[in-house]
């Protein structure tokens, strides 16, 4: 996965992610540490924390320590969480909530098939937000 991580196909697909963002009038940071790799996502009243996935698979075997590490970063920044991938037949990104994570002893697992129905495509995670805030 390392060398995908560095690739010229996992660069455009961050950028798309990005430019997403960004027209919704999200400020963006990219973080990698490793394997791991983060964006966060304010716009000054709202901030996101996302664990990027790619390339995109089935299901994702996730080690503790990497949910462990977002988990503490979204309370450090006051941040919503999610784990995020993008889905090659809609060619849209998939925002998954970590409620979503299977934990199977020595990591956590997300099943993207059964777990399609507790995550969120980027508009729908935008408005649900813009909807919170007229509460």
């Amino acid at each position: 996965m390392d060398g995908y991580v560095n690739s010229e196909a996992f660069l455009k697909r961050q950028d798309d992610l990005r430019r997403s963002l960004m027209q919704e009038n999200f400020d963006v940071l990219s973080i990698r540490e490793r394997e791991l790799y983060l964006m966060l996502a304010g716009d000054g009243e709202t901030v996101f924390i996302f664990l990027v996935l790619l390339p995109y698979m089935d299901v994702f075997e996730l080690p503790k320590a990497y949910i462990w590490k977002l988990r503490r970063l979204a309370t450090r920044f006051r941040a919503r969480p999610f784990v995020t991938t993008m889905i090659p037949e809609v060619r849209n990104w998939f925002f998954v909530p970590l409620t979503a994570l299977r934990d199977d002893g020595s990591c956590f697992v997300l099943e993207m098939k059964s777990c399609r129905h507790k995550g969120f495509y980027l508009h729908r995670l935008i408005s649900e937000e813009l909807q919170q805030r007229l509460l």
